[in-house]
């Protein structure tokens, strides 16, 4: 079951890393704010809902999502090496701009599934004791 996690965690990563890069054309996309916007925010909010779906161990989620912007990096100078001027510092600065988003998504999302665990087992508790008192 935690494979299945992973590879989701890691695919939305891949996905949300490569949407700026498919627009892009011949530019460097660390250049362009709007490509910060979209990883940062996609990240953030994959990590979050995995999160919610899963919150045992959400470092691990956090940790696949956020090597899913290196690894679309990865796939985009292998593909226009000619867009890339320092192809190593370029993977390790999106590592710099992916991990931090990806695990503050992470532990958001598990602090609303705690929250959402609570407020569910209160009503049902609140609910219970209601009726033995009646």
């Amino acid at each position: 079951k935690d494979l299945r996690f992973w590879v989701l965690g890691f695919t939305l990563g891949l996905l949300v890393g490569y949407i700026p890069l498919l627009f892009d054309g011949e530019t460097d996309p660390f250049d362009k704010s709007s490509s910060y916007l979209v990883w940062l925010m996609g990240l953030f909010l994959s990590a979050m809902i995995v999160s919610i779906a899963h919150s045992r161990g959400v470092w691990r989620w956090a940790f696949a999502i956020g090597l899913g912007l290196p690894a679309a990096i990865i796939v985009d100078i292998i593909i226009k090496p000619e867009t890339y001027q320092l192809p190593p510092l370029t993977v390790i600065f999106s590592v710099v701009v992916g991990m931090p988003a990806a695990f503050a998504g992470a532990y958001f999302g598990k602090l609303i599934n705690r929250k959402l665990c609570q407020t569910v087992s209160g009503l049902t508790v609140g609910k219970d004791r209601r009726q033995g008192h009646e």
